[in-house]
């Protein structure tokens, strides 16, 4: 089954179903999908397409023919084709198959059939990044690709190497073992690039499989970590390697981590203090610290202010100046006291001091200087 090619331009009838379709996938626009006519429950396929500009003008005109027609329109993303009611169920993969040897130089996106019509948005920016992902196109040598084949998985039970990885992830999040995570992440990257040198499409298959594993036994301890490792599963195939795929997983990971095994709020501003006093000479920041410690940065700023009766920066400030009076009090040159408290630089340092002090740091180490002993004299 293929649609009339044709070099015409569409009709009055035509530009208008496009204008409708393009006001629908990108900005769900209800009235616009209501005008689409299309009736209550049809089934709907869509697929986005990419290629240059020629190659898409062309291929929008292939589609433009008598009989059944798909819906369609360009955006700066992609060419969406919507099939709708039989054609979407049966005659699309002919279509697209077709399309796909007329055009070789474009790549197509295929989605899962669906049934809502104001899902129209969400499936069409995910199939529309995911057609922009090339690199898995040039890997798998595919130009036609149906989305749901990776989620979907062959059918078969997961494989007990994957199954223990995921296994001995889940154990070290659970108990706080960061090193043996990091050294599971390593097998687990070596593992997957075995796989991806049979295709990279086992090797993701495995990659989700493995993310999905995780999140159910984790998922009862915490529910953010189900939403969070969906959305890490659903997006793996938009990065541009399995590299960046196995980075986005480390990361979302790390943050599990975080969630599985920060201190409780009794705890975490005493430990936060002990922090301060050990590191204040560095360049701290507490939303930083807060992602340390798996909080939010506003929450535990508040937290904090509540259990000590000081804001984060008034007592980073505090501790800084207190070990400056010490080190001027030695003897120690402005200049190198500001460095070793960690201010930026040395009229920074000076404001806070004077404002907490009541003088300069130049005169605060004067009071000192003539107490000092001499120092030695050279042999």
């Amino acid at each position: 089954m293929r649609p009339k090619e044709t070099t015409g331009a569409p009709d009055s009838g035509q530009h208008l179903r496009e204008e409708l379709l393009l006001s629908a996938l990108l900005s769900e626009d209800r009235n616009a999908v209501r005008r689409l006519d299309l009736p209550d429950g049809a089934p709907l396929l869509l697929c986005c397409v990419s290629g240059d500009r020629e190659a898409l003008r062309a291929l929008g005109a292939f589609f433009r023919g008598g009989g059944p027609l798909p819906f369609l329109c360009r955006t700066e993303k992609a060419l969406a084709i919507l099939f709708a009611g039989d054609l979407a169920c049966s005659g699309a993969e002919t279509v697209l198959r077709s399309a796909a040897d007329a055009f070789p130089q474009c790549l197509f996106c295929v989605g899962n059939v669906f049934h809502d019509l104001f899902s129209l948005s969400g499936e069409y920016e995910k199939l529309a990044a995911f057609a922009d992902s090339r690199w898995f196109f040039e890997e798998t040598g595919q130009r036609l690709y149906y989305s749901g084949s990776v989620s979907s998985g062959n059918g078969k039970e997961q494989a007990p190497e994957g199954m223990e990885i995921a296994g001995r992830l889940a154990a070290c999040l659970i108990t706080g073992q960061q090193e043996a995570l990091e050294s599971v992440l390593l097998l687990l990257k070596n593992t997957l690039r075995a796989d991806a040198s049979a295709g990279v499409l086992s090797a993701l298959r495995e990659l989700q499989r493995i993310t999905g594993a995780i999140s159910t036994q984790l998922s009862v301890r915490d529910a953010r970590i189900r939403s969070l490792l969906s959305d890490t599963m659903a997006d793996l195939l938009l990065y541009p390697s399995l590299e960046a795929c196995l980075g986005r997983l480390r990361t979302d990971l790390t943050t599990v981590f975080i969630l599985l095994n920060r201190p409780p709020e009794q705890d975490v501003v005493q430990l936060l203090m002990s922090h301060l006093s050990r590191h204040y000479m560095e360049p701290l920041r507490l939303k930083s610290l807060a992602q340390e410690f798996g909080y939010e940065s506003v929450y535990l700023g508040k937290l904090f202010r509540q259990k000590t009766g000081n804001s984060f920066h008034s007592c980073l400030n505090r501790i800084r100046i207190e070990h400056a009076r010490e080190m001027l009090a030695s003897g120690m040159r402005v200049t190198d006291v500001a460095e070793k408290c960690g201010y930026p630089g040395i009229h920074s340092f000076s404001r806070k001091f004077t404002e907490l002090v009541g003088c300069s740091p130049g005169v605060y180490r004067a009071q000192f200087i003539q107490s000092l002993p001499d120092p030695p004299a050279p042999r």
